[in-house]
């Protein structure tokens, strides 16, 4: 005969998952990790989703500032571009100029009481795209010659471009300022060489208007 044993320790130990204890009750193990978990889960998803949406802003971020700089440089290289481009035309057309200056100035010098500014592009070469108005400047300051008919008797003996001739030694060429005309609106560059007599003494100045 088997003798049951009766006790009135802890627990009689686990029964489908359940720990039962001596007075009856049960402990449901399974169930009370369930929910911690669960919490944990949606924690980690919750800082992954978080560091995934940061992830993307960041890349955002940076994708449009390199996309900023990228233009910025082009814009940058396209201005660099255009001024040596700009440079470049305006030295072209100032070497230019003065190559007709000095042939004029020849010209003069050859026959000084038979020169006429008008119908000197006829006598020199002429880029198409350069745009001129030649007059000649006596001795005093005025002019005497000129291909445009407004500028005939003009006193411009205190103007740079016959100043400095007057007051120079040698053939150099002068360029002066921008000048913005009144009357037109347009802004124009002079340019001028020296002229002189045989025996070196001034006599005037040669003037081409440029419109740049």
């Amino acid at each position: 005969m088997v003798s049951r044993h009766t006790t009135d320790s802890a627990y009689l130990g686990p029964v489908d998952g359940y720990m039962r204890a001596a007075d009856g009750s049960s402990i449901e193990n399974n169930r009370q990790l369930r929910p911690d978990r669960t919490m944990a889960l949606q924690i980690v998803i919750t800082l992954a989703g978080f560091f995934l949406l940061a992830a993307i802003w960041l890349a955002v971020l940076v994708s449009v500032d390199t996309e900023q700089r990228d233009a910025k440089l082009r814009a940058e290289g396209t201005a660099t571009n255009l001024a040596f481009a700009a440079e470049w035309q305006l030295n072209r057309q100032l070497l230019a100029t003065d190559q007709i200056l000095q042939s004029l100035a020849a010209e003069w010098a050859a026959d000084p009481v038979r020169f006429e500014a008008n119908g000197w592009r006829k006598r020199v070469a002429v880029p198409d795209d350069l745009t001129l108005q030649i007059f000649l400047l006596d001795a005093r300051g005025s002019v005497v010659s000129a291909t445009r008919s407004e500028l005939m008797g003009l006193d411009m003996s205190q103007l740079e471009h016959y100043t400095a001739q007057r007051s120079g030694r040698g053939k150099a060429l002068f360029v002066g300022p921008a000048i913005r005309w009144k009357t037109s609106g347009r802004w124009e560059i002079n340019l001028s060489r020296r002229l002189q007599r045989e025996d070196g003494s001034f006599a005037g100045a040669i003037v081409a208007t440029y419109d740049p």
